[in-house]
């Protein structure tokens, strides 16, 4: 009898630490998430939105069925130049484009609208949000930080095929990409 209560002594303690360390590691990721969140939206709400003649140019550019996103309007800000363009959607779908973007190329502009657009209209967003879930609750398995990395690189994958499909120039297109990236 000693025994057993010995035994049941010791996994009720490895029990408690290791829901401990599961809980600590999930408050951990949970607010970093939440601080990331907050950040995010300092600086989406510091992008002014397109203006009406840029913004009828980007509609004249964009794929007509690709405008809309869970039947809502996709809006057109503009981003810094060091982040880039790309999209974010909590409530409403929306498109962020550095300036330099907007006075270049119709052939770049038509690629990277194709692009972010694919992501809106594909549901990356909530596919990204459903990853941080799972990665935040399973953040002690590396499979799930592995798996992570594929899926985003997927996503990347479709929405660049997207980008480049009806012979656009897949050299123009990463020319686009490097130029963004450095």
């Amino acid at each position: 009898d000693q025994e057993l209560v010995r035994v049941v002594t010791i996994q009720q303690s490895a029990a408690i630490l290791l829901l401990t360390a599961w809980l600590v590691g999930s408050v951990y990721f949970t607010i970093r998430w939440i601080v990331q969140f907050f950040q995010l939206q300092t600086l989406l709400r510091s992008c002014p939105v397109a203006t009406l003649e840029a913004a009828k140019q980007l509609h004249v550019v964009a794929p007509p069925e690709l405008l809309k996103s869970a039947r809502k309007p996709v809006e057109f800000r503009l981003s810094p130049e060091e982040f880039g363009p790309f999209c974010y959607q909590f409530h409403k779908p929306a498109v962020y484009l550095p300036p330099s973007l907007l006075r270049g190329s119709l052939g770049e502009l038509q690629q990277v609208l194709q692009h972010e657009l694919t992501h809106l209209q594909t549901e990356h967003p909530m596919q990204v949000f459903t990853q941080r879930v799972a990665q935040t609750l399973l953040w002690f398995v590396p499979g799930v930080w592995r798996a992570g990395r594929r899926a985003t690189l997927a996503r990347e994958f479709v929405c660049d095929d997207a980008a480049v499909g009806d012979g656009r120039s897949p050299a123009s297109y990463l020319r686009t990409l490097l130029r963004f990236a450095l």
